[in-house]
């Protein structure tokens, strides 16, 4: 019985090694490979095609667009976006776009997501503090560091000169902390001493409307009636306009009260605006430390 199972097992290896050397049996090793081979180029195509291998094009230029603006215009350049983070700025445009990541003109893929950062619509809030009691340059300093906006400085007659006794927004005198937008604007109730003291009207000439407001407030002055001549015709221009025409004119003979305003014009023109007065501004700065030295 031994001897016939070895001859079993020998004739199993027999037909096992025919086959193995058959056409039959070829045939199938090669049909094996040609179908692995076609699933494992196919696999690789497609992924070729998912991933867009080889595919780049150029990030576009996003930032001052409109965050409305930009669904149509990326997928027209097979490009998506996503909003991720928003800040304040209220010289910008409201939901302007500020930043973005890619940068512009990177090469990515195609369907790419381009991360925005948009100029909020509306602004954050905080909490308004309360600077009654405090130097004036003191409630200026809390007020901005808030991101509030130094409004109108209104002078009454109390012994302690530029203390702040009181402030205002939208008309209204507040005397407890509340919730504002941020750039509200604070108008300021300060003492203007028991003297009818008086300054002299700086030189605005020259000036852009924010560099004029902080000089006049360092002078304890307001920034009054504001014409924007024919050159001026957007936004961006009257920010960028400078000041050619102020009253009270600067002279030796322009000093007023303590929290008077200054009318002033602007324009775009450079010509309009007159060298000379802001050449001889030195001589009425001496004249003026002159006459509060005597």
């Amino acid at each position: 019985m031994k001897a016939s199972f070895q001859q079993y097992g020998v004739r199993k290896i027999h037909l096992f090694i025919q086959y193995v050397l058959s056409l039959k049996f070829a045939v199938h090793i090669i049909l094996v490979i040609i179908c692995c081979g076609g699933l494992l180029y196919g696999t690789l195509r497609y992924l070729d095609y998912y991933t867009h291998h080889g595919e780049e094009i150029s990030v576009p230029e996003l930032v001052g667009m409109h965050r409305d603006d930009l669904t149509e215009f990326l997928q027209s350049r097979s490009l998506d976006y996503l909003i991720i983070d928003s800040v304040y700025k209220p010289d910008e445009e409201k939901g302007i776009v500020v930043a973005q990541n890619p940068k512009p003109m990177s090469k990515v893929k195609v369907d790419r997501t381009i991360y925005i950062t948009v100029n909020a619509i509306n602004p954050p809030t905080v909490k308004l503090p309360i600077v009654a009691d405090k130097s004036l340059r003191q409630a200026i300093s809390i007020l901005q560091n808030s991101g509030l906006v130094i409004g109108e400085l209104q002078y009454i007659p109390d012994q302690c000169t530029n203390c702040v006794l009181g402030q205002k927004i939208f008309g209204y005198t507040q005397v407890n902390d509340t919730i504002v937008p941020k750039g509200t604007v604070v108008d300021l109730i300060l003492g203007g001493g028991l003297s009818d003291e008086k300054i002299l009207v700086p030189l605005l000439v020259n000036l852009t409307r924010e560099e004029a407001i902080a000089k006049l407030k360092s002078a304890f002055l307001n920034l009054g009636g504001e014409i924007y001549d024919n050159s001026v015709f957007d936004d961006e221009d009257s920010v960028n306009a400078r000041i050619f025409a102020q009253n009270p004119p600067y002279n030796e003979y322009s000093w007023v009260h303590l929290g008077s305003s200054v009318d002033v014009e602007f324009t775009m023109l450079k010509n309009k605006i007159d060298s000379n007065v802001v050449l001889d501004s030195s001589i009425l700065s001496i004249y003026q430390f002159e006459k509060d030295t005597l």
